[in-house]
């Protein structure tokens, strides 16, 4: 395992950073032994990072790019449906930060391996399966199979 400190400074000095938690069987697909927790950190300066819990930086990050000159208008993303009982700014600053994670995924998906792309499925897949057995959501529930039915991919379940 490489430890790369200029990266690894750039990742936790930023605020608004993104962590992806990793489960064992990504860790190992990373080809790194399991002792600790594991998860990829994105952070405004577009870098994405695999780390340990104690700070190790682990196998891959990707570097900040020049902006895509054809890239999708970020207002098509921006989500259309208001609800009332939010204020105006709290809205706008919810829809800046879905815009802004929306933008991170391209990019990811864009500079990604066959590894990263299975480690950035995983991860999200988990993610979504952690919040359905937290919390009752019909929408995320109806929405999750739609696009895995979509691709024909049998559910994984969160361990």
């Amino acid at each position: 395992m490489a430890n790369n400190k200029s990266n690894d400074s750039v990742a936790t000095n930023q605020v608004d950073a993104i962590r992806l938690p990793l489960i064992k069987a990504q860790c190992e697909a990373i080809n790194s032994p399991c002792i600790g927790e594991w998860y990829i950190e994105i952070n405004s300066g577009m870098n994405a990072i695999v780390k340990e819990c104690n700070g190790n930086t682990v196998v891959f990050s990707y570097e900040q790019y020049p902006q895509a000159r054809h890239s999708f208008p970020l207002n098509s993303f921006v989500n259309i449906f208001k609800r009332r009982d939010i204020p105006q700014q709290q809205l706008q600053n919810i829809d800046r930060k879905k815009t802004y994670c929306r933008e991170l995924f391209r990019v990811a998906l864009r500079y990604s391996g066959a590894t990263e792309l299975d480690i950035l499925i995983k991860s999200i897949e988990e993610l979504i399966a952690c919040s359905l057995a937290d919390k009752y959501s019909p929408g995320l529930n109806a929405a999750s199979y739609e696009v895995y039915n979509k691709f024909a991919i049998s559910r994984r379940v969160a361990k």
